[in-house]
């Protein structure tokens, strides 16, 4: 797997399990270095208990994508209504471990980029 992808992965897990500190330690880094990963950015976003902080974060994404359709979005909806555009990702307390004879995967949630694609499809057909 893809470093990035490894990173975004387990930045995701960590936040779906309410682990949104720990998320920030490794993706604030992995941000420094990737500017132009929107993606970590809408991650990041989602680590900050504030409407303002998130707005804060989603403002210095757009200042290094300042193109991308889906921050802009974001930024919009959080300003006008103080709610995001992308459903929250669900958090949990992490479930123990099953033995590993008998682990199933996990069921694939939609990734942050396709939730994104969904989104921007609405906006344009007006829903």
């Amino acid at each position: 797997m893809d470093e990035s992808l490894r990173i975004i992965r387990q930045a995701e897990a960590l936040i779906g399990s309410g682990r949104t500190a720990e998320a920030q330690k490794i993706l604030e880094p992995f941000i420094e270095t990737h500017l132009h990963n929107v993606e970590a950015w809408l991650l990041e976003a989602e680590t900050w208990p504030t409407l303002e902080g998130r707005i804060k974060v989603l403002e210095l994404c757009l200042r290094h994508n300042r193109d991308n359709i889906a921050v802009q979005l974001e930024l919009e909806s959080l300003r006008s209504t103080g709610k995001s555009t992308f459903p929250e990702t669900p958090r949990q307390a992490p479930a123990p471990e099953p033995p590993a004879e008998t682990a199933a995967p996990a069921p694939r949630r939609q990734s942050l980029a396709e939730q994104v694609a969904q989104t921007i499809r609405q906006r344009i057909q007006g829903k």
